[in-house]
């Protein structure tokens, strides 16, 4: 029973994310000053969340991998802009590194709960 809501507590969790996050920006009147929306805040309680589930699922976590994926992406992401614009823009940057970054943390959590589920 135990196992049974571990699983769905850490299918639950990025939608908690998401929602609490988006409820903060909404709440909180940072949307004036940034532009950020709920998966730019939510990407952090994300990677956290692939931190605790691997660490309780391997003997190790697979968080360096994941650092060493994002280093990966950010240089993707800056060989696409000087190909596309032949110029190297921070914002946009770091802008699309960032949401890259959500997806492939969504994507790797999504991944990671799917062995756990087969791993019981």
């Amino acid at each position: 029973m135990i196992k049974i809501l571990t699983i769905l507590f850490w299918l639950i969790f990025p939608i908690i994310v998401l929602v609490a996050s988006q409820f903060l920006i909404k709440f909180s009147g940072i949307k004036k000053y940034l532009s950020i929306n709920a998966a730019d805040l939510g990407t952090f309680f994300l990677i956290y969340g692939i931190f605790e589930m691997t660490s309780r699922l391997f003997t190790n976590s697979i968080l360096p991998n994941f650092c060493l994926s994002l280093l990966f992406i950010a240089l993707t992401v800056i060989g696409f802009q000087i190909y596309r614009y032949q110029e190297f823009y921070y914002g946009k940057f770091f802008k699309m590194f960032w949401r890259l970054t959500f997806l492939f943390s969504i994507f790797i959590y999504f991944v990671c709960w799917l062995v756990l589920v087969v791993s019981i």
